[in-house]
């Protein structure tokens, strides 16, 4: 048997170790990007909840803190992409 024969059990054992590369790179892929839409929605998350907290803030610096509820609500639903934040205050100022 020389180098350049092969034998009929060895054909399409490419194939085979091709499609389960395929598979494990686009599983691969998939988690890349699941983990990223969620680091991405997690900061967006947390850019609403400082920005929120400061128009508080200076809310309370400003006024009697009477609209503090809704003041916070605003911020936190213009810095998510989704519109879909909520706020929930406690302490002085919350409704």
């Amino acid at each position: 048997m020389s180098l350049s024969t092969r034998s009929d059990r060895d054909r399409g054992a490419i194939l085979v170790w091709f499609a389960a590369f395929v598979i494990v790179l686009l599983g691969s892929g998939a988690l890349v990007i699941d983990m990223g839409s969620l680091w991405s929605e997690r900061r967006q998350l947390q850019n609403g909840a400082d920005a929120a907290a400061l128009a508080v803030a200076l809310d309370c610096a400003k006024t009697a803190c009477t609209q503090s509820q809704l003041v916070a609500l605003n911020y936190a639903k213009l810095s998510a992409s989704d519109g879909a934040a909520s706020v929930s205050l406690c302490g002085k100022g919350a409704a």
